[in-house]
């Protein structure tokens, strides 16, 4: 099938692309605004596939970071992570059972234990971004390992879901 839109014949796409190549990060990061509808969404997953290399899409609106993400599926992307935002009170680190606080801890985690896939986006929001996570190092600490089929020591199974 043939696409229909060729967005990396477009001048401003290609100097966008041509900095993202060959500026070292150091030039900062790169801003595609005055864009609208969902051509953002549309230029991540061109960026991606062309750079091969992991994209934060920040929204500016808390249920932005959803409809992006969709959005980002429906146009190919193939890794598509979204770092939620606790609304309201905040996060409670202690209830085990917040859904929101299991996201951002699993990509904490993951983003902190190895190299992100190279054609991941992560959609979030700026609301998300100021919220607190916890310092990978103390997680690392922190966590127990459990694997299917070994042993586990009850003993200290049993402290650490205590302390």
């Amino acid at each position: 099938m043939r696409a229909l839109i060729d967005v990396g014949r477009d001048k401003q796409v290609s100097r966008l692309l041509s900095r993202l190549e060959h500026d070292p990060p150091e030039a900062g990061p790169v801003c595609a605004d005055g864009t609208w509808g969902s051509f953002t969404p549309l230029l991540a997953v061109h960026v991606a596939r062309r750079l091969g290399r992991p994209i934060l899409f920040i929204s500016p609106h808390i249920d932005d970071a959803d409809n992006v993400a969709d959005d980002l599926r429906t146009f190919g992307a193939r890794c598509v992570e979204v770092f939620p935002v606790w609304e309201g009170q905040g996060p409670d680190w202690q209830d085990a059972t917040d859904p929101v606080g299991a996201q951002r801890l699993r990509l904490a985690s993951a983003l902190a234990a190895t190299p992100s896939p190279p054609d991941l986006i992560l959609s979030t929001s700026i609301q998300a971004l100021i919220q607190p996570v916890p310092d990978p190092r103390a997680l690392a600490r922190e966590q127990l390992a459990l694997t299917v089929g070994q042993a586990a020591d009850l003993e200290a199974s049993t402290q650490w879901l205590v302390e």
